[in-house]
């Protein structure tokens, strides 16, 4: 359930439905960049907030503890790869390394 905010009530971290093209509700994101400048002499004041896509956000960057590997990857994994994973119920395992 959605339900309408202030701009000033918003943090890096918060979920939002950001409008992209023609869609009428928008498309959830997860906030990460938010910067607000004060209005000026002749203009309103402005927000300016990037969001990534909850559903579509396959360039994230994290590091994770794993305690299990799926036997395709095992003994394959190498610093700076970029790899599939699942998190399910609070657990996580490395699917496959992804390739370009």
């Amino acid at each position: 359930m959605s339900k309408p905010s202030d701009l000033g009530s918003l943090k890096i971290g918060s979920y939002i439905l950001l409008p992209v093209g023609d869609q009428p509700t928008g498309e959830p994101c997860r906030i990460s960049e938010y910067d607000t400048s004060k209005p000026g002499k002749h203009g309103a004041a402005k927000a300016r907030i990037v969001g990534v896509g909850v559903f579509d956000d396959g360039e994230t960057f994290e590091t994770v503890d794993i305690q299990m590997v799926d036997e395709e990857v095992d003994g394959k994994l190498e610093q700076g790869q970029d790899v599939e994973y699942w998190n399910v119920m609070g657990r996580t395992k490395i699917m496959r390394i992804k390739t370009s």
